[in-house]
């Protein structure tokens, strides 16, 4: 299993799926996890690496509402999607889960990048 973990805050990924995290790691999941500025946030960068998980940053801002920077961040989603090939996909906190919903509903066949795909709101 290949998984990718999209979020907007990279300390959520330790705050609210740490434990998630972990125990997708424990089922011999090889796990990947993707945030804005994730390698500037150290102790989650670390955290995460220190437990075999796979850190990617992406641009992408939480709060903005630039329709030029949202198809930039779409973009560099899709080529990271297709160089990682992830089996399943969560996305969670509003802009992934709107980035991930609009992927769905332009693509084709969302299933040549993952098999499954969960979208929390």
């Amino acid at each position: 299993m290949n998984i990718f973990i999209l979020a907007s805050l990279p300390d959520s990924l330790t705050r609210f799926r740490g434990k998630l995290l972990l125990s997708l790691i424990k089922n011999c999941a090889q796990v990947h996890v993707s945030a804005p500025d994730l390698s500037k946030d150290t102790a989650t960068t670390l955290a995460m690496k220190q437990a075999g998980i796979y850190c990617h940053d992406i641009a992408m801002t939480r709060t903005g509402v630039n329709p030029a920077q949202d198809i930039f961040t779409l973009f560099t989603l899709i080529q990271l999607l297709h160089r990682v090939k992830p089996t399943h996909f969560l996305a969670y906190t509003i802009k992934p889960v709107a980035y991930t919903e609009s992927l769905l509903s332009r693509a084709k066949d969302m299933r040549s990048i993952t098999k499954h795909m969960l979208i929390l709101a």
